[in-house]
């Protein structure tokens, strides 16, 4: 009888694990208060890399785009696109972004949401004067409205 009981409990034990909830992917989560809103991060990369180019022809290094234009209260998913010959990294002033150093010919992605209106400074922080990567052409703008 014992034996009987502890297969049965086994069996209950199987089953609930069969048992699950109905799961839906990342791009189709909407929240219950808007119907249709999607729950996944809106893809930004921005690409860095050396210079001079025929846009840039004075810098010694590239940023691009040179501005982004967000949405207030949207979830982004920014990555950092090093096609340089050195490390880079990428910040955004006063939003509290910012995408760690990053290898050349590497990636990396960092995920927020602006929570603020404004224009707002965005640059690489390597390097030291004169040699500053943010003065030598890695900066740009970031307006959020």
């Amino acid at each position: 009888m014992k034996r009987v009981t502890f297969l049965l409990l086994v069996l209950a034990v199987v089953a609930a694990g069969c048992v699950t909830k109905p799961t839906t992917s990342g791009t189709n989560n909407t929240t219950g208060s808007t119907p249709g809103m999607s729950m996944s991060a809106t893809a930004v990369t921005v690409t860095v890399g050396d210079g001079p180019t025929a846009d840039v022809p004075p810098k010694l290094f590239t940023l691009s785009p040179a501005t982004l234009a967000l949405k207030l209260n949207t979830l982004y998913n920014l990555t950092l696109k090093n096609t340089g010959r050195g490390a880079h990294d990428l910040v955004i002033d006063k939003l509290g972004v910012k995408i760690n150093s990053t290898a050349p010919s590497a990636s990396a992605s960092v995920e927020f949401t602006p929570t603020q209106t404004g224009t707002f400074d965005m640059y690489c922080t390597l390097g030291m004067a004169p040699a500053d990567h943010r003065s030598n052409g890695m900066a740009g703008k970031v307006t959020v409205s």
